[in-house]
């Protein structure tokens, strides 16, 4: 919910935006977001928790790092499966997150059309319970095809560069990673311990965050030595491997939805 509503009013805000940069250069547009953080730094301030927080020694925090790792050797297959799954997700949605806007203004130069593309890249946020019932009624094989449609979307980029066509992947791809990422989380509640959900899904998201820096490094190094439609082409490999993979392992027999 809370989510939600943060997406809505950055839409809000974005479409503000367009209009005003007409009038103003974007460091004074930048500028005006100072307000609104001061105010949120008051609000969190004023509603704060006081307690006294014991920062680990540089050994031991690297030490409880590792014990995650060891810890993950312990979970079944469909949460294993998962870390997998959202890694190489962030992965390339990462590297369309990215890239795309780039290829726009370096097309075009309009700056208004990158904040409309992150506008319709946002909107489906705004239905994450509508996914969640769907994901509800069709079960673990939203995977598969989720996987599958976000391979056809990135083989596309290779050979459509239209901003059209560009917009409408933003606003498909959003919508599968919102229903993948209510799915993963429904994935974790049903195979995860009441008292282990805040970790599990810290960890998941922590690997997450890793595949959002890897994708744009390691794709960028490739679309720069042989152009960018070899990024979106290795990035759809994988996602067909990884649908695969899971149309084979049967995730869907294994957890009963």
């Amino acid at each position: 919910y809370f989510d939600t509503v943060a997406n809505f009013w950055w839409m809000v805000t974005a479409i503000v935006g367009i209009v005003l940069i007409k009038y103003f250069s974007i460091h004074w547009l930048l500028f005006l977001i100072t307000p609104t953080s001061l105010v949120a730094l008051v609000i969190l301030w004023r509603f704060r928790k006081k307690e006294n927080i014991e920062i680990a020694p540089a050994p031991l925090f690297v030490k409880k790092k590792l014990k995650i790792f060891k810890e993950i050797k312990d979970w079944n297959l469909t949460l294993k499966s998962l870390i997998v799954f959202n890694f190489f997700i962030a992965c390339a949605y990462s590297v369309i997150a990215f890239f795309l806007p780039i290829e726009v203004y370096k097309e075009d130069g309009n700056l208004s059309l990158v904040i409309i593309m992150g506008v319709v890249a946002t909107i489906p946020t705004l239905f994450g319970w509508m996914l969640g019932k769907w994901f509800d009624i069709k079960g673990s094989k939203v995977f598969s095809y989720g996987l599958l449609g976000f391979a056809v979307l990135l083989f596309s980029l290779v050979f459509f560069h239209g901003y059209v066509w560009q917009l409408i992947v933003s606003f498909i791809v959003g919508i599968i990673l919102e229903l993948l990422s209510v799915g993963s989380n429904e994935l974790v509640t049903a195979h995860a311990n009441p008292e282990h959900f805040g970790r599990i899904g810290g960890v998941i998201r922590s690997i997450s965050n890793i595949g959002s820096i890897v994708g744009p490094l390691a794709v960028g190094v490739l679309m720069d030595s042989y152009g960018i439609g070899s990024g979106y082409f290795v990035l759809a490999v994988i996602m067909l491997l990884l649908a695969i993979s899971f149309k084979i392992i049967k995730i869907n027999s294994l957890i009963g939805i």
